[in-house]
């Protein structure tokens, strides 16, 4: 399986990087890492995310920093849509993906 990466979620992960290592170098290795391995391990189980109320789309949860990843799968791609921390306005993050 490939993965791929909206322009949106690799933006999103990036800047959320760039800024916790401004704070904490170690923390923003750790949430990276966590996200990554959430990410790589939809190659083994695609389906393996509950489908969202979005049609197509599926998410899963890295539950220790609490990101929900949103996804959907085309044959043998794996689309990533979109990265947020749960306590952000999720309303205005699935309203951009219908």
């Amino acid at each position: 399986m490939e993965i791929r990466f909206s322009r949106e979620a690799r933006e999103f992960l990036e800047n959320q990087v760039d800024y916790l290592n401004s704070i904490n170098p170690q923390a923003s290795q750790r949430v990276f890492k966590r996200i990554s391995l959430a990410v790589e391990r939809l190659k083994d189980n695609p389906y393996s995310g509950k489908q969202s109320f979005i049609k197509n789309i599926r998410e899963i949860i890295e539950s220790k920093y609490n990101f929900k990843i949103l996804y959907s799968v085309d044959g043998n791609v794996i689309y990533i849509a979109s990265i947020f921390n749960t306590r952000m306005d999720a309303e205005k993050i699935y309203k951009s993906l219908e």
